[in-house]
């Protein structure tokens, strides 16, 4: 049995495992399971996989994915250690909910998030230490936000031993909801292991029969139980559970069955006592984990007679404790059929003293406040319970809470200008763009006061361009424009310039965003509005973007960060940051660290467009390829495509990114496929990249005419990926027999004449011109001038085909031992970034060497495995396919992994494509 305690595996994990002594129908799901844990045995101590193994079981409400769970864990050895949180229906509302059930001594969250999600990291980084840790989550589709933003962390640490489940109800998962959006990220990530548990067929349900009650039921007992059921365990055994604790075999024959769940609860719940039934039918309306004393004053019970009645009905297996002195009912299907059993008038009076229990709380959740207020049908108090709990879910970042509570508010009061604020900025930090539009418009036609009427006319045109809409983001433009200068010296003026300079910003007009910043700033000053101060510097500083030098543009952004940080404005922190990071080199400090405070200061502000599966994953995608790191570019790429952008930046950086590592696999039709999808968002955006797809393509003809198409755009603003761009294009160019005069002259000379990266380019391509030119010395001069002491801000990919390059003068000018170790730099600068940049290095090492090898000296067996991993197996599949476990699968999967130098699934099986691994028939 693996090792836990009474803290780590919660109680719902703990509770009875049902009538059934046996797991019926979910055998091949628990082998699955099992074969990544003893994966993650093999996977100590080799490069199999650096991350943690993660698992998602879905499956509708009662389906068996908790018993799942406790067979899993049931069955593990000692050697493997246990954690485990569940979330519950009012988790999303509150802070490290469900993760902070891991954090020792905690209880329940306090609100002190850092501490929480410090302990939580330490205890899960202690269990790693100790050897295999199965970290178990249940029900994310109802998790906190803190929660799901410590969990992606821990997913993406280098934990080998750890297997990390979750679970979660497809049909409560929504794509805003913080779970669901973790969810949607991680599917899209091959390395995880998809189980969706369907229902019990009629041989299934027959043999659970069977195993409850010893004997093989009769056809009319499995009939009746299997359509009464729908094959849904939890509702057979609930079904089953009418004819006693002993029912048995002949029981199941002549008993009249219920027909339904409803049913089976109705007859389970007519023998409870009068103090039972009112604590079952208050916890059904509460409709959350309730706390003792909340419940007793719901139930209107002392707390003599509470306590005798809710330690009946644990001991009878319908509440459990999931922690201390909270209650829930044992599964949320009873909690429906026990509320949709309550006669009308029941259940308004119960949500009435519900209502009035949670308003004489010193902190009161006013999402549930909202909902109890429409059940007792006191619909007049749910606007002024959502004007301030929105705002206070919006400020703690608490977005898809905050959209959801203004919307019930709304329903009530369409034109409150207070609930359409919220409710529009809600909508736009999730990328609701439609939605938010709808919001802002409302909100603009019921504005009060020259603030509002601004606010609103700002998020209109911002959502018009981001949907696309230039000429609606123009005409409302000139609508503020003209607003601005209509209105007196003031506050309202100077925040109107301030909206003005940002639509200006964003529509690249630079020239103008700096006029109307300065006049914002201006009007700031004057009259002591910090925060404008604060957002005029944000406006000006974002328009030196392209307008400045890089070294000025990213000192102005730099002191903007402090200013939007002064005033605790997160907003502004996160596009200050998202504009530095547009500017300074991937591989620098600065990057490094303005990424990290961007995802921190967007999960705080609940910004889902630049924090989460947003812009950061395609700034992490970028600087994974700045180092080299193939893997964390594929899954900052999956993250950044996990969700829908339309017209957006991200979306044309998700493609574009995505097709470079098609390139890089050898893909080339995958490329120009993404870069098509690209162009559809910006037409000059994919061009370059096309140039490199066809040279590595070996299609000239394709590449000339994509080069000159390039050379007829204006050059692109300078920034450190620019001249990555500029410089690939131009080795590109080399590699695929264009003249070296064509470079020379119209690419560097004409094109990038007046370019401010024009200098750098030029020079980190010199040694390659100069080879091409048949200068083998001259070539090795020029290399080593920007080799031996390479610019920070260079590319390591762009390195590492310089030093390829390098290698090959040595070789052209005679100096072969100098050109073996040179390939050797280039391979150890390629370690994680297989493809054909690898391929060509490799194929030079073995010339030199005079080696044959090509594939790592595979086995049979493992080049077997390798075309099966191309066909997009799992380890379980694989172990189907080939009739051997899911241990020794991984096993041939880490030799493979090991043998080619390569980090993860993905990159064998570009890896059995590019050199052409397939399955032998037959």
């Amino acid at each position: 049995m693996a090792m836990t305690d009474a803290a780590s595996v919660q109680p719902m994990l703990r509770a009875r495992t049902g009538l059934s002594p046996i797991m019926i129908g979910r055998r091949g799901a628990l082998d699955r399971l099992q074969g990544l844990l003893e994966a993650a045995e093999v996977a100590v101590g080799t490069r199999a996989q650096d991350g943690p193994a993660i698992a998602l079981v879905s499956g509708e409400a009662g389906i068996g994915k908790s018993r799942l769970l406790r067979e899993l864990i049931d069955g593990l050895d000692d050697s493997v250690t246990v954690l485990a949180a569940q979330a519950q229906p009012g988790s999303m509302g509150r802070p490290f909910d469900v993760l902070g059930q891991l954090a020792e001594g905690s209880g329940e969250p306090d609100g002190g998030g850092g501490d929480i999600a410090t302990e939580v990291r330490r205890r899960v980084a202690d269990a790693v230490a100790r050897g295999r840790t199965l970290l178990i989550v249940e029900d994310l589709h109802w998790a906190d936000a803190d929660s799901v933003h410590l969990l992606d962390q821990l997913c993406s640490q280098p934990w080998p031993q750890l297997v990390l489940v979750g679970t979660y109800r497809g049909t409560d998962l929504s794509r805003k909801a913080p779970g669901g959006e973790l969810v949607l990220r991680l599917e899209r990530q091959h390395s995880v292991e998809q189980l969706r548990l369907d229902r019990l067929d009629r041989v299934e349900v027959a043999a659970m029969l069977g195993a409850i009650g010893g004997d093989a039921p009769s056809s009319g007992a499995v009939e009746a139980v299997f359509r009464r059921s729908g094959g849904i365990p939890f509702v057979v055994e609930e079904l089953v559970r009418c004819c006693g604790p002993d029912a048995c075999t002949d029981d199941l024959k002549t008993a009249t069955l219920p027909w339904s769940l409803d049913e089976a609860v109705r007859q389970q719940l007519g023998g409870l006592s009068a103090d039972e039934r009112k604590v079952a039918d208050s916890l059904a309306v509460f409709g959350d984990a309730a706390p003792f004393d909340l419940l007793g004053a719901i139930g209107e019970l002392d707390d003599t007679r509470l306590l005798g009645a809710l330690r009946s009905l644990v001991t009878q297996g319908i509440v459990i404790e999931p922690s201390d002195d909270r209650f829930w009912f044992a599964h949320a299907l009873v909690a429906d059929a026990v509320h949709q059993q309550l006669l009308g008038r029941e259940r308004r009076r119960l949500h009435e003293r519900c209502l009035t229990a949670l308003r004489g709380s010193p902190a009161p959740d006013h999402a549930a406040l909202a909902r109890h207020a429409v059940g007792a049908g006191q619909f007049e108090l749910v606007p002024p319970i959502a004007r301030e709990g929105a705002r206070r879910y919006l400020d703690r970042g608490a977005s898809f809470q905050a959209l959801r509570l203004a919307s019930e508010g709304l329903a009530e009061a369409p034109t409150d200008p207070e609930l359409l604020a919220v409710a529009t900025d809600a909508a736009w930090r999730l990328e609701y763009g439609d939605e938010a539009l709808s919001f802002a418009r409302a909100w603009l036609d019921h504005a009060v006061t020259d603030l509002d009427r601004i606010e609103a006319m700002r998020f209109t045109a911002r959502l018009h361009h981001e949907l696309g809409h230039g000429e609606r983001r123009d005409v409302v433009l000139e609508q503020l424009e003209d607003l601005a200068e209509q209105l007196p010296p003031g506050t309202a003026r100077g925040r109107a310039a301030g909206a003005v300079a940002q639509v200006h910003m964003l529509a690249n007009r630079n020239t103008q965003a700096l006029s109307w910043a300065d006049r914002a700033f201006d009007d700031a000053r004057r009259h002591g509005d910090q925060w404008l101060e604060a957002q005029a510097t944000v406006e000006r500083a974002s328009a030196m973007v392209g307008h400045d030098s890089r070294a000025t543009a990213e000192a102005a952004l730099l002191h903007a960060h402090e200013a939007a940080r002064r005033v605790g404005d997160g907003v502004l922190e996160c596009r200050v940051l998202n504009n530095l990071l547009g500017v300074v080199s991937q591989r620098s400090a600065t990057a490094q660290w303005a990424r990290s405070e961007l995802r921190s200061a967007a999960a705080r502000s609940g910004l889902d467009k630049l924090g989460g599966a947003g812009m950061i994953a395609a700034w992490d995608a970028e600087a994974a390829m700045a180092v080299a790191d193939m893997r964390a570019m594929r899954q900052a790429v999956s993250e950044s495509r996990a969700l829908p952008h339309a017209g957006s930046f991200e979306a044309c950086a998700s493609y574009l990114h995505l097709g470079l590592l098609k390139i890089e696999e050898g893909v080339v039709s995958g490329a120009l496929e993404a870069f098509a999808r690209a162009r559809e968002l910006d037409d000059d955006k994919p061009l370059p990249l096309e140039v490199l797809a066809y040279s590595v393509g070996g299609r000239r003809g394709d590449m000339e005419r994509s080069f000159d198409r390039y050379l007829s755009t204006e050059p692109p603003s300078d920034s450190s990926s620019s001249v990555f761009v500029m410089t690939e294009v131009g080795l590109a160019a080399l590699m695929a027999g264009l003249t070296p005069a064509r470079v020379r002259d119209d690419f560097l000379g004409t094109w990038l004449h007046e370019h401010a990266g024009q200098h750098w380019v030029a020079r980190h391509l010199e040694g390659p011109l100069r080879l091409a030119e048949g200068d083998a010395t001259g070539a090795v001069e020029a290399l080593l001038a920007v080799l031996t002491d390479p610019d920070p801000t260079l590319y390591a990919t762009t390195q590492a085909a310089l030093q390829i390059s390098l290698a090959a003068a040595l070789l052209a000018s005679g100096d072969r031992e100098g050109s073996l170790a040179a390939v050797r730099v280039a391979l150890v600068q390629l370690e994680r970034w297989p493809g054909w940049r690898r391929d060509r290095a490799e194929s030079l090492l073995r010339r030199l060497e005079g080696s044959g090898r090509s594939d790592g000296e595979l086995t049979a067996r493992e080049r077997e495995v390798a075309a099966l991993i191309a066909e997009g197996l799992t380890n379980g599949q694989l172990a189907e396919r080939l009739f051997i476990s899911p241990k020794t699968a991984a096993v041939h999967v880490s030799n493979i992994l090991t043998k080619l130098g390569l980090s993860s699934r993905v990159e064998v099986a570009a890896w059995a494509i590019r050199h052409g691994v397939v399955l032998q028939p037959g």
